[in-house]
């Protein structure tokens, strides 16, 4: 297999875009209705009438980012960076082979500094994906108020526009995935009145071509709520909170959105007091028998299990704040940062029994580096950090072996760390 940089090296040497990846499935288009005909598939292709995993199609959402897209194919990382002029955003790649980076773009005559580029984008997205042979993104087209969904070949080019429409109102950039023919969105919107905040969550779904969107969930928490959601299969697992104004006491509910006949069940509804999961902290992931929500607030950090099958929660309290909940190779582990002062100096892997599986040293300062460096993702050979903010955000690969951490791109304006070359 041709290694990236010689891809975009090649395709750049030719001045021709290589051909674009296939067409992604089509979908019918149908609208749900209130009560589906049984033996009627809503699937966006009859290939996903599946339980198997496909890695072509299937969000994994091994990365998280704030401030931006990441994402892993078998020869590259790829991630979102805001111009260091302030000028949109740009995709960058990563190429695990040389160990270049640069902004995802092939061709020779262009300056990787504008909206021509093959690498722009207009915001910083947190949909980017790999997906059907290529790379997937959400794009929102400030001047147009499009909502658009852009496809482009690993190397750079064959960029076309899968999907656009009009946008909702924009008030955030929403959280969502591509997942098996679908682009899925949640997202929380609050509002204030009279002194009363109240959330309105909401869940829909739109083919990534052709076709009709339509809603899942749209409804008002009774005060401060959060969404969430992780897909496994061909079932989107949903997490709601909803904290009454004034009161120690809320409610959680996950429910499981079956995509095949767009069915929507609740798996589990109880009460909680929600200190530990605040949308701004909470993490789910699914095997699809066990759903495990971790997050915290100032004084506590919860890690919960749910048992699908029985509809069973458990849920335990962990000393320490700010774990994140991943799953390198669809095993759940936590993963905690050791810090003095403001500057993050470790990283501690945690199995689910909070026995420590790595514990691994970080020095910002010989990268060139400092301050506060958030986990975003793992696999099974190393954990990828975060610094900065939108302009001036890097991103950091940390190997599990304890061998030196490195960049996966330059931090803008201190080109002081050259990444290592792999031998073959």
């Amino acid at each position: 297999m041709k290694r990236l940089f010689l891809l975009i090296l090649a395709a750049a040497m030719l001045s021709s875009c290589g051909s674009a990846p296939s067409a992604s499935p089509k979908s019918s288009g149908d609208s749900p209705a209130e009560a589906p005909p049984k033996n009627v598939s809503y699937l966006a292709d009859k290939a996903f009438d599946t339980d198997e995993f496909l890695p072509d199609y299937d969000a994994e959402l091994t990365y998280t980012s704030f401030y931006g897209g990441f994402c892993e194919t078998d020869d590259a990382f790829y991630f979102t960076r805001g111009d260091e002029n302030g000028f949109g955003y740009f995709i960058w790649y990563y190429d695990k082979a040389s160990g270049i980076s640069g902004k995802l773009c092939p061709r020779p005559e262009c300056t990787h500094s504008d909206s021509t580029c093959n690498a722009y984008i207009s915001t910083p997205t947190n949909a980017l994906s790999a997906y059907d042979g290529g790379l997937i993104c959400y794009d929102y087209d400030h001047y147009g108020g499009k909502d658009k969904i852009l496809s482009i070949n690993p190397d750079g080019s064959g960029r076309r526009e899968l999907r656009s429409d009009n946008s909702v109102e924009f008030d955030s950039y929403p959280n969502q995935f591509f997942h098996r023919g679908y682009k899925y969105v949640f997202r929380k919107i609050d509002t204030i009145t009279l002194g009363q905040v109240r959330s309105t969550l909401s869940f829909t779904a739109e083919p990534i071509g052709n076709g009709d969107g339509f809603e899942i969930i749209n409804e008002e928490a009774d005060g401060l709520g959060g969404i969430m959601a992780v897909p496994f299969r061909n079932d989107v697992y949903i997490l709601l909170t909803q904290m009454p104004q004034e009161s120690s006491v809320g409610t959680m509910k996950v429910c499981r959105f079956d995509s095949k006949t767009r069915e929507l069940e609740t798996v589990y509804e109880g009460e909680t007091d929600c200190e530990g999961i605040t949308d701004q902290t909470t993490r789910i992931r699914t095997d699809g028998e066990k759903l495990w929500i971790s997050g915290g607030g100032d004084k506590t950090w919860q890690l919960m299990t749910l048992d699908l099958k029985a509809k069973e929660l458990s849920k335990k309290e962990i000393t320490g704040f700010g774990y994140k909940l991943l799953m390198p190779g669809g095993e759940p582990v936590l993963t905690l940062n050791s810090s003095e002062g403001s500057t993050t100096t470790g990283i501690t892997v945690y199995d689910l029994e909070m026995n420590p599986l790595y514990e691994l040293a970080l020095d910002l300062k010989a990268l060139g580096l400092s301050g506060f460096a958030e986990v975003i993702g793992m696999n099974e050979d190393l954990i990828v950090l975060s610094n900065g903010t939108q302009t001036t955000l890097t991103y950091i690969a940390v190997p599990l072996d304890g061998s030196a951490p490195y960049h996966l791109c330059d931090p803008p304006q201190k080109q002081t760390l050259t990444p290592p070359k792999k031998e073959h």
